[in-house]
């Protein structure tokens, strides 16, 4: 109840970004930011220095799932599986408000990585992956995972399948700012 603004960090994209996929986490984080504003009384800054809280997102995987095939081998279903893992802080007191604990306790605020912060490295082949980020030293994250199908055969995309996913992402991150009962 004593939480009033919330900043919403860029999330992270950490998965492999094949060409569909590619800047869905733009995407994501205006689905949340979207769904924040509609359905909580919290108010989303574009700044963290007034902000109460601060929510933290990192892409981890982007799969795609063939369900169903055609005797032409042609997808006739498919689905789309996107993983992403969420930190939700309180930036006044350090406290980790989506710790899946039941005990919270204080802790004393942590930088974010710059790692976290960067824009994404074009691909080079030649370089060995990067280490993925942790967003803050010592938190384990909520991890969320959503689930978008398409069916060619009745004109859907991975485009739409992607707009569901960024729809169910957003919703359970709302869910996961909800106060229990």
């Amino acid at each position: 109840p004593n939480i009033k603004t919330v900043y919403v960090r860029t999330f992270n994209n950490r998965a492999f970004q094949t060409t569909p996929f590619r800047g869905l986490e733009v995407d994501v984080t205006q689905a949340v930011v979207t769904a924040i504003g509609k359905q909580t009384p919290f108010r989303v800054l574009s700044s963290p220095d007034r902000a109460d809280t601060e929510l933290i997102g990192n892409i981890v995987s982007i799969r795609k799932a063939v369900t169903l095939r055609t005797q032409q081998n042609t997808v006739r279903e498919g689905e789309l599986i996107v993983d992403v893992d969420v930190v939700w802080r309180d930036l006044r007191d350090g406290t980790i408000l989506s710790a899946p604990r039941k005990t919270r306790t204080p802790q004393a605020p942590a930088a974010v990585p710059a790692a976290a912060v960067d824009p994404p490295v074009p691909f080079d082949p030649t370089l060995a992956p990067a280490p993925p980020p942790v967003a803050i030293e010592g938190v384990v994250p909520a991890r969320i995972t959503a689930f978008g199908r398409y069916i060619p055969e009745l004109g859907e995309t991975n485009t739409s399948a992607g707009q569901r996913v960024q729809d169910q992402i957003a919703v359970k991150i709302v869910s996961l700012m909800e106060r229990k009962w």
